[in-house]
């Protein structure tokens, strides 16, 4: 994360299945601050389908508005997982997209020399950080050992 720090400008995405629909004054803690239930919610997923995501198009947009990386939020405080896991179905892998986005946009950034960073949240706060840097290298921040087995390789 450090490393991020000194590139200066970056964007930051928060994308999950409540992105896009206009529900005012909330944002990514939207089940608890709306008082959604699970049941409820879990329909957003079923209806997810970012059919225009398009991860180079994503990253060309960010390099030529001076952007030196991109960091996106890759697990929710809901719990929702927006790659491929082993570990629940809550995740992108379920929904009618049914894409890698955090594969694509990793792929996408390192085929056009960008920095990459993803992150994991919880309801106590960002608990692992992963970097692609430039070159390529990945370096990260786990403070949890247990986590790893969230990944496959």
């Amino acid at each position: 994360m450090q490393g991020l720090v000194c590139l200066f400008i970056g964007v930051c995405i928060q994308y999950q299945p409540v992105s896009g629909r206009e529900i005012p004054r909330h944002a990514e803690w939207i089940r608890t601050t709306a008082q959604i239930p699970i049941h409820e919610y879990e329909k957003f997923v079923q209806q997810f389908d970012p059919e225009k995501f398009n991860a180079e198009e994503w990253v060309k947009l960010a390099k030529a508005a001076g952007m030196k990386y991109i960091v996106i939020t890759s697990k929710h405080h809901d719990g929702f997982c927006m790659f491929d896991t082993k570990q629940t179905d809550f995740d992108i892998m379920s929904t009618p997209f049914h894409r890698d986005v955090m594969k694509e946009l990793a792929a996408a950034c390192k085929k056009k020399v960008f920095s990459f960073a993803f992150i994991i949240l919880s309801w106590t706060g960002i608990i692992l950080i992963i970097c692609q840097e430039e070159n390529g290298k990945k370096t990260g921040q786990l403070p949890e050992p247990t986590l790893t087995t969230m990944f496959r390789t």
